[in-house]
């Protein structure tokens, strides 16, 4: 389980204006995939596995209070990366970009593939 004891801070990061940001690649067969109904149980598999809720209960039950009452705005904000079998093995959400999606997918390449 992760230590909950440990402080949580949110972190903003920022980039000097125009400066470049490297274009980088999913590695081969795997590719992202935006959120579409009925893979609340995914995302809540996944959060499960990184110790982030005790149980899929749990997760599903923090989705449907958090996530569900935006579900209209997830298909923008809730990004999967899938694998070549077509499974969700990785996500992320853009809660904090508004309306700049395509920052959001250039900053997660960057992360991923460091």
């Amino acid at each position: 389980m992760v230590d909950k004891s440990i402080p949580y801070f949110n972190v903003i990061m920022k980039r000097s204006a125009g400066k470049s940001i490297p274009n980088f690649i999913l590695p081969d067969g795997y590719s992202f995939v935006w959120f579409s109904e009925g893979k609340e149980q995914q995302w809540a598999e996944i959060e499960t596995s990184v110790e982030e809720f005790s149980n899929i209960k749990e997760a599903l039950h923090y989705f449907q209070n958090e996530y569900l009452p935006f579900v209209n705005e997830l298909g923008k904000r809730l990004l999967f990366i899938q694998n070549e079998e077509g499974n969700e093995v990785g996500e992320e959400s853009f809660a904090q970009y508004k309306n700049d999606y395509e920052q959001a997918i250039r900053l997660l390449k960057k992360v991923l593939n460091q």
